[in-house]
């Protein structure tokens, strides 16, 4: 099965909550932690995740993903609705050992097969009070 759409940009926030244990080392900044992948990295829903052999740990971020529908430059927020194509799945894979190293999170976010996505984009779906489930190799993370 392939992903659901074909982004020509993914855009990440980091640091909104903190959910996991890494988070807890790094304050919850003013403004928003944005990284981003490349298209390369998107990969469809039980596609393998490649990993890269400098890495010691990989690891998988469960999160809900706004699919944008168009262009979109400087929108207001009254009018942000128009631009929302609709909501998937989508897995923040990274490689937590660059994490540790780098200054920004691009090259721990962007390696190829680090953005699996899917099955599909629900059309006007309400954000939020929804469970989110990672599993790797049917084991919940």
């Amino acid at each position: 099965m392939l992903a659901p759409c074909e982004p020509t940009k993914i855009v990440v926030v980091g640091l909104t909550t903190r959910n996991t244990q890494h988070e807890s080392a790094y304050e919850i900044p003013d403004e928003p932690m944005i990284s981003i992948k490349p298209a390369s990295a998107v990969i469809g829903p039980g596609d393998a995740i490649v990993y890269p052999k400098s890495s010691t740990r990989v690891d998988p971020e469960a999160e809900s993903a706004v699919v944008i529908g168009k262009r979109a430059h400087e929108v207001p927020t009254a009018g942000v609705d128009e631009y929302i194509l609709g909501y998937t799945c989508f897995n923040d894979v990274m490689v937590r050992d660059l994490q540790g190293r780098d200054k920004q999170w691009m090259r721990g976010k962007g390696f190829d097969a680090f953005a699996p996505m899917g099955s599909w984009v629900v059309p006007h779906a309400q954000p939020g009070g929804r469970e989110l489930l990672c599993l790797v190799n049917g084991e919940v993370r």
